[in-house]
């Protein structure tokens, strides 16, 4: 017997009649978040590295941080909630806490 014979014939567009080139309409949906995204790491090249200035990773995360924090806007809260927050924080500071800003 051949080795033709033993192996079955390979579709090439796959079990279902797709290539695995095709796109069809969920597709792109489906790869948009198959990768993850790095926050820090820097894929440049050497050469626009350089021109951007070298940045070390942790040069990067500190911008980074510096920047959400610019960027925070927090949450809508109720009055009445905000209240009695201040009041909660007030009584434990004068039972001894330490203030939330020290």
């Amino acid at each position: 017997m051949s080795a033709h014979r033993c192996i079955p014939d390979l579709d090439p567009k796959g079990a279902e009649g797709r290539s695995l080139t095709h796109s069809g309409p969920s597709t792109p949906q489906r790869k948009r978040g198959a990768f993850y995204e790095p926050l820090v790491s820097d894929w440049s090249n050497f050469g626009q590295w350089t021109e951007a200035g070298v940045k070390t990773a942790t040069e990067r995360a500190h911008g980074i941080w510096k920047r959400k924090l610019a960027e925070f806007e927090p949450p809508p809260v109720d009055a009445s909630v905000a209240e009695a927050l201040d009041d909660f924080v007030a009584r434990r500071t004068a039972q001894g806490g330490t203030s939330p800003m020290d």
